[in-house]
């Protein structure tokens, strides 16, 4: 899994730092769609340092523990310390990546507001597309929180 995700995770770092090349020195300009890119890659790589950092070694004990598979592991005296440690990380990993997620298509949305500029119906697509899109974002990013209502308890992995 650290492979995998590092390796796409070199390869968004590639295609951001070009393009970024490009927008600035070839074409010299920023606009909106490269805003929202820059916020989506800040928020997968605070996702990635919170998991690779904080999370990931959490994750592996607590799985362990929850599929009954710790023959051969000594577990620590604050194992459920680290559980409930696991369950917040892991949402703060999961917001970020949310609004990584949310942040590409709001710079699509930006980059197609230019191209509709003057179609009536498509303008007006766009603007209902974008109300619906800011619904996802808030929703999105509450919903693995309130959907789970047993944070900080043992009820959690059951």
């Amino acid at each position: 899994m650290k492979i995998s995700t590092a390796t796409l995770f070199v390869v968004c770092w590639i295609a951001a730092i070009a393009r970024a090349y490009i927008r600035l020195r070839v074409q010299k300009q920023f606009s909106w769609d490269d805003l929202f890119l820059a916020i989506a890659f800040c928020c997968l790589s605070i996702a990635l340092a919170v998991f690779y950092v904080i999370a990931i070694d959490k994750m592996y004990l607590t799985l362990a523990v929850q599929y009954g598979e710790t023959s051969g592991i000594t577990l620590p005296p604050n194992i459920i310390q680290i559980t409930f440690d696991y369950q917040k990380w892991i949402q703060v990993t999961t917001v970020m990546l949310w609004l990584a997620v949310m942040s590409v298509k709001f710079s699509f949305l930006a980059l197609f507001k230019n191209l509709v500029k003057g179609i009536l119906p498509l303008s007006r697509y766009w603007w209902v597309v974008t109300i619906l899109n800011i619904g996802v974002l808030g929703y999105g990013s509450v919903v693995t929180h309130i959907s789970c209502p047993y944070y900080y308890t043992l009820k959690n992995g059951e």
